[in-house]
């Protein structure tokens, strides 16, 4: 038979899955043959092979022959002639590759509302066996799209856009260009909020009332005057825009209102009445207006419809009404009706200087006088020269005038002429001053201004001097003169005395050798260029003018010193004065120092000696460890035995100077072994106790020591002795047992010569020590041992021994 034509084909199902991809095996088969049909088998291979085979297919016919899985590979197909086995034919199979099918899955999130509530759509697009080339679409139904061409790595980020926010639900599709596949999916686009607006109109001039409100959920409040409730208050007149915000989309919505005065002012009408009083005003000032419950406040501060008691002027009046707070004004003006009285002035010259006779005299009717000087009467007498003025008062209606008149001195005072006479250099104080008057009316009195009072002042010195003339009118005259100082007098008006400072001679602890100085420099008028100062206690001394000179020095202990300073040109030309002395500064005042101890601790053998507060400047420190019978400068060094040391600051002029002693005491720890020079370890074991041969008598009972040591860092002898004896902080001293040493490692016994008694109350310490280095040892406790004797027996021969009796037969 032939031909034979067979076909392998893969069916995917229409899925992307391959779980159930099939080998689609179908057959054409034609020739000469003995039947109109054959039978089919195919032979496969793989995991769960089974033999596929259909009977009965007609020749020259395409037959579908079987479906294997794909995981099962067909090998071959055997045809068979229905009617002869013989005539059979086996073709190998080829199965083709299985095409993929193309897929796509879209996901959507639409975003918050920005600028101008637009929104961007976002999402992925993942692609399964897309095509290798062509566009790939996202479209928003009735919106905006987004393309990208193939091929892209899946999945694919996408970004719409420029949206409009319409709150209303919506579908976005994928799909790709000359393939069949697409997906869709839906969303729901943010919304904007829902908003309405509400006002209330302003009703108050003072204190505005009106609002506005805007109605919405689910957002936040921004209005116009920067608000952000739903409801704003106390409003005047305008326009009022909100804008919400949704909280959940970002999404926005605005609303405007106009709020208007919903107001009018009440009505002012002034009048006034004019003031016909100039003491007590009388004028008056009102207003008439339409408000139903009015305020007032007028310019004087009056608060009701008419205000009294006004002088002329112009009055104005605010009026409010208290239901609106509007306001209005009106002004009223108040005029005088008045007439001031009529007054005229005449006046009397004063013709005396001490007790002024002057008057002035106003002329008027029906009014009240006050003058310039306080008087109250129409004449005022007792006046000097001067101007002065009434004002009088009319006693009907309070208006007033005035007149002034000006009362002269008709009196001539007298004249002084004053003539000095001016002190000498040999009278100093020997000016005089007299007087000459003329004119006035006798007699005169004077008065100088050193409270003299005579025509003339005598035995003066240099100064101005004034004299005041009184003449029997009480008039006065004056006159002054300066009497000059002699020119060349020698004067020494100031000797300027210093006085130094105490110096003590290097002596602190001896106040009767500080000495001091002193300097003068006299100043005033000297003859000649020295001076000479007497009362010293080394006889007068010699200055110069014009410079301090310096005396001295002199004990403090001498007391005062009463000086005088004599000119040696003018010997009448002298000062006198006193010297006291300084207090004296020999004083010994020396702060000890401050000292502390850090004791050694073991294994260390050093402590320290710590200076915590030296000495001050111009002293130094002083140490002594043999309780002060001698000191050294040299800070002395941590001893291994307990010291007391003391300390003292000395200054350093005066060595007899010294500071209160500071005493501190070393407290040593002595260590049996120091980490840094070697370590013995050493044990010992108890022999048995050892009666000495005589089991009746504890007394002599003893025991011997076997004693072990081992070093680290020891000496270079390598041995070790045993000592009794020695001193258990040091290890020093004590009876060596074994003399000349044991090595170490060996042991040795210690004992024989009986010094370890066991009598069950003795304790011993042995010290184990390096034999080179005591310092390096270990110190044993033996502890009381038990004596060995046995007890005396109850015998009666004891203590001596029993004689055996011998017995003879006979």
């Amino acid at each position: 038979m032939s031909p034979i034509s067979v076909y392998v084909n893969c069916d995917n199902k229409g899925t992307i899955s391959t779980i159930d991809d099939e080998w689609v095996i179908t057959a054409l088969v034609s020739g000469i043959n003995l039947s109109s049909s054959f039978n089919a088998q195919v032979t496969c291979s793989g995991i769960g092979c089974i033999t596929c085979q259909k009977i009965g297919v007609p020749y020259n016919t395409l037959t579908e022959i079987c479906r294997i899985p794909i995981s099962i590979i067909p090998l071959s197909i055997i045809i068979t002639d229905q009617s002869s086995a013989s005539c059979s034919a086996i073709q190998n199979l080829e199965p083709l590759i299985c095409p993929l099918v193309c897929s796509s899955l879209i996901t959507v999130t639409p975003s918050s509302c920005s600028t101008n509530n637009l929104y961007t759509l976002s999402g992925q697009v993942s692609l399964t066996n897309p095509p290798s080339s062509g566009n790939v679409t996202i479209q928003i139904v009735g919106g905006g799209s987004q393309t990208f061409s193939l091929p892209q790595s899946s999945p694919i980020t996408y970004n719409i856009l420029g949206q409009s926010a319409d709150g209303l639900n919506h579908k976005v599709y994928v799909s790709i260009s000359g393939v069949n596949c697409s997906d869709t999916a839906s969303f729901t686009a943010p919304g904007i909020p829902s908003l309405v607006c509400n006002k209330s109109d302003n009703t108050n001039c003072a204190i505005p009332n009106g609002s506005a409100t805007a109605t919405a959920s689910g957002v936040t409040y921004l209005w116009s005057n920067g608000a952000i409730t739903a409801t704003i208050n106390g409003l005047n007149a305008g326009t009022y825009t909100v804008t919400v915000t949704s909280t959940t989309t970002s999404c926005t919505n605005t609303c405007s209102v106009t709020v208007v005065n919903n107001t009018s002012n009440p009505t002012a009408n002034c009048t006034a009445v004019s003031n016909t009083n100039c003491a007590t005003p009388n004028g008056s000032a009102s207003v008439i207006t339409n408000a139903s419950t009015p305020t007032y406040l007028w310019s004087n501060g009056g608060t009701t419809a008419s205000i009294s008691g006004l002088n002329a002027g112009t009055y104005t009046v605010t009026v409010t009404n208290s239901t609106s707070s509007c306001t209005n004004t009106c002004t009223a003006t108040v005029t005088n009706t008045t007439t001031p009285p009529s007054v005229s002035c005449s006046k009397v010259d004063n013709t005396n200087c001490k007790t002024p006779n002057g008057t002035a005299t106003a002329t008027a009717s029906g009014v009240t006088y006050l003058w310039s000087n306080g008087g109250t009467s129409s004449t005022i007498p007792g006046l000097n020269a001067g101007t002065y003025t009434v004002t009088v008062t009319s006693t009907t209606n309070s208006c007033t005038n005035t007149c002034s008149v000006t009362v002269a001195n008709s009196s001539s005072p007298p004249s002084v002429s004053c003539t000095p006479t001016q002190p000498t250099c040999a009278a100093p104080n020997g000016g005089s001053v007299s007087t000459f008057v003329t004119g006035g009316i006798t007699p005169f009195t004077y008065l100088w201004s050193n409270g003299v009072t005579a025509s003339s002042i005598t035995n003066i010195g240099a100064g101005t001097y004034t004299v005041t003339v009184t003449d029997n009118n009480s008039c006065t005259a004056t006159c002054s003169t300066i009497l000059n100082a002699p020119v060349g007098c020698c004067v020494i008006n100031n000797i300027n005395l210093v006085i130094g400072n105490c110096y003590n001679k290097g002596t602190l602890t001896n106040a009767n050798d500080d000495e001091y100085t002193f300097s003068l420099n006299p100043t005033g008028n000297g003859l000649g260029t020295t001076y000479t100062v007497s009362g010293l206690h080394n006889s007068p001394q010699t200055g110069t003018y014009g410079s301090p000179t310096t005396f001295g020095p002199y004990l403090i202990s001498a007391g005062v010193l009463n000086i005088t300073v004599v000119d040696n040109v003018a010997g009448t030309c002298t000062k006198t004065a006193s010297v006291t002395p300084p207090p004296s500064c020999s004083v010994c005042n020396v702060s000890s120092p401050v000292l502390s101890v850090n004791d050694n601790i073991c294994p260390s053998r050093t402590g320290n000696i710590n200076l915590i507060q030296g000495c001050g400047a111009g002293t130094f420190i002083q140490y002594s460890i043999n309780n002060g019978i001698t000191w050294s400068t040299v800070k002395p060094l941590y001893s291994t035995t307990p010291r007391t040391i003391l300390a003292r600051c000395v200054n350093s002029m005066d060595t007899t100077c010294k500071s209160p002693n500071s005493i501190v005491t070393t407290v040593p720890k002595k260590c049996p072994n120091s980490g840094n020079e070697c370590s013995l370890t050493a044990n010992a074991t108890i022999d048995p106790c050892n009666n000495n041969g005589t089991d009746n008598d504890t007394t002599d009972d003893y025991f011997t020591i076997q004693i072990n040591a081992t070093i680290v860092n020891g000496g270079s002898s390598n041995k070790y002795e045993v000592v009794i004896g020695a001193d258990p902080l040091t290890g020093i001293g004590g009876n060596v047992l074994n003399s000349a040493g044991t090595t170490y490692g060996s042991p040795v016994n210690v004992g024989n010569t009986k010094i370890f008694m066991a009598n069950g109350t003795s304790n011993y310490q042995l010290i184990i020590r390096d034999i080179n280095n005591n310092n390096c040892f270990q110190s044993l406790n033996i502890s009381p041992l038990a004596p060995c004797s046995i007890a005396p027996p109850k015998s009666p021969c004891f203590p001596d021994p029993c004689i055996p009796i011998g017995i003879k037969k006979n």
